[in-house]
C-alpha cells in the first residue's frame, strides 16, 4: 500500500469525524430533537464532505500512483 497523501489524510480525518458524529445526529433527527438550524448545519457539513470526496477523486485520477507504470484506461 502506498503512503497516503496529505489530501488523503485530511479526507480520512474528515470522514472519521463525521462517522463518529452521525449516530448522535441520526438519533436527534429520529427523536425530533434536532433544530432546523442544526439540520441546516449538518446538511452544509455533509455537502462540504461530499465536495472533498469529489475533489479527492479528481486529484486521484489526475495523478496516478507512482508505482503504476500503466496509464489509466
Amino acid at each position: 500500500m502506498s503512503e497516503a497523501t496529505v489530501e488523503t489524510q485530511a479526507l480520512v480525518t474528515a470522514l472519521t469525524t463525521m462517522v463518529g458524529n452521525l449516530p448522535i445526529a441520526i438519533l436527534q433527527l429520529r427523536e425530533g430533537e434536532m433544530s432546523p438550524e442544526r439540520q441546516h448545519e449538518l446538511g452544509s457539513l455533509l455537502t462540504e464532505l461530499g465536495t472533498l470526496v469529489q475533489q479527492h477523486a479528481t486529484l486521484s485520477t489526475a495523478t496516478p500512483p507512482a508505482e503504476s507504470a500503466t496509464p489509466p484506461p
